[in-house]
């Protein structure tokens, strides 16, 4: 997650109890990862995404019947155990073309 994100959400809960930019980068946040999870399901297909994911995540026990609830439920697994950074920077490194950066914002969730 980017420096500016953490000062953000540090800045709106020091010193006030007006919390609207907090609400905003939430808001922003769950824009954020239904984008992530269309652009995910656009851009790799099943093969594609076990083959990433050999020797770090079991593809097949991901829950859900379709491909999209895979990867949902990927994201939110990486989420809860603090390493969407981490599967980020791997998408990135099977599709340099799309900004995945832009989506550290979904930690903030």
């Amino acid at each position: 997650m980017t420096q500016d994100l953490y000062d953000l959400v540090a800045n709106n809960f020091q010193e006030t109890t007006d919390h609207s930019d907090f609400t905003s980068v939430f808001l922003r946040a769950n824009s954020h990862f239904r984008t992530l999870l269309e652009t995910m399901d656009k851009r790799f297909s099943k093969d594609d995404m076990k083959n990433i994911l050999i020797g770090r995540i079991d593809y097949d026990n991901l829950s859900g019947d379709r491909k999209i609830d895979h990867f949902r439920d990927l994201i939110e697994q990486t989420h809860r155990a603090n390493q969407l950074d981490e599967l980020l920077l791997l998408l990135a490194s099977e599709a340099p073309d799309i900004e995945w950066a832009k989506f550290e914002i979904i930690s903030l969730l």
